[in-house]
């Protein structure tokens, strides 16, 4: 098995050069061209050196392991997070503990356990645990603590989202470009999404009172129960914007059972732009976000602050893809 002295020997460096280069670290005592960098990265996949992570832990004192708590591991939503932190830690030789959290009030276990594990540092991808913020504030006096889809307010807690509030705009603003004026949107949880909805509604002269709030629509048969909900209450309304692409994948199956015609008499928006989206019938606009970058970024910035920096809260930025979900409004005043 190939050691630091046979890589530092093969690229002609010395061993504390090879040690910066595979432990990643950019700044400090000892300074590496990029020339320098790429000699001894050669070097080691020639000889297929893998690092010692007990014997790096026992030096310096970390267990080069990131905890990450998910209330889901199947959606494509997370699977491409998820993706997104292992790109990162990988490179910087950590591995990943995943932990599923299927109830909120889980939460103290799990971290009971991944603090057991002695992770260097914690990713929770949720924004579903407000209750649990001073428990989380506790665990980040210990070590760093990084939120993805949370834009979370508390101090020395990191957290990367994408805005809520850009979100609801722009799907509200499409959606009046084509000229609906009867809008629902079901949602579960982010006044941050319905409070973009109703910017977009005043910038164009729209009254509140014509959207339509949903409340507690995440899943696919919620998609479905949501179009009964509009048939049944609200026939009035010509478009929905969906809390996410499954939500709208829901509807659309719903509506097709129904011979309810998309778009024709009934255009939809999905958030998240999974997958799946493009593949559905017909193709579905959505709200894209950024999930793999999410993750990504997360995961730098647990890394920066297991190094001593500040944490951060980082908001990317949404966008709109248009596809075949969405057309003018339809003629009828009542959904047939």
């Amino acid at each position: 098995m190939a050691t630091i002295s046979d890589v530092a020997e093969k690229a002609g460096v010395s061993k504390g050069t090879v040690s910066a280069v595979l432990n990643n670290r950019k700044t400090g005592p000892i300074k590496v061209s990029h020339e320098t960098w790429e000699k001894v990265l050669v070097a080691a996949a020639a000889l297929s050196y893998t690092p010692n992570t007990a014997a790096r832990g026992l030096r310096t004192g970390r267990t080069y392991l990131i905890g990450v708590i998910t209330g889901e591991v199947k959606s494509s939503f997370v699977s491409e997070i998820l993706d997104g932190i292992e790109n990162i830690l990988n490179d910087k030789n950590y591995n990943i503990i995943l932990v599923k959290n299927k109830k909120p009030g889980d939460i103290p276990e799990k971290c009971r356990f991944l603090n057991e594990k002695k992770v260097d540092g914690l990713i929770v991808i949720s924004n579903m645990y407000e209750d649990y913020t001073g428990y989380f504030t506790k665990i980040s006096f210990s070590k760093p603590v990084v939120f993805i889809a949370n834009n979370v307010n508390m101090p020395d807690i990191g957290s990367v989202s994408v805005n809520g509030f850009k979100i609801g705009f722009l799907a509200a603003e499409y959606l009046l470009r084509l000229g609906h004026r009867r809008i629902a949107v079901a949602e579960v949880f982010g006044s941050d999404r319905i409070d973009g909805v109703l910017k977009a509604f005043s910038e164009n002269g729209i009254p509140s009172g014509n959207l339509v709030v949903l409340e507690k629509y995440s899943s696919f048969e919620d998609g479905r129960a949501a179009l009964d909900e509009i048939i049944e209450n609200h026939p009035e309304v010509t478009a929905v914007i969906a809390h996410s692409d499954i939500v709208a994948s829901g509807i659309i199956y719903e509506a097709r059972e129904k011979e309810i015609s998309i778009p024709g008499q009934l255009s939809i928006i999905g958030i998240d732009n999974i997958e799946m989206s493009k593949m559905l019938f017909p193709s579905l606009t959505t709200v894209h976000q950024p999930k793999s970058e999410q993750g990504m970024l997360a995961a730098e910035l647990v890394f920066n602050m297991i190094e001593g920096k500040a944490s951060e809260n980082i908001r990317l930025n949404p966008n709109i893809v248009g596809r075949n979900s969405c057309a003018v409004p339809r003629k009828e005043r009542m959904i047939k």
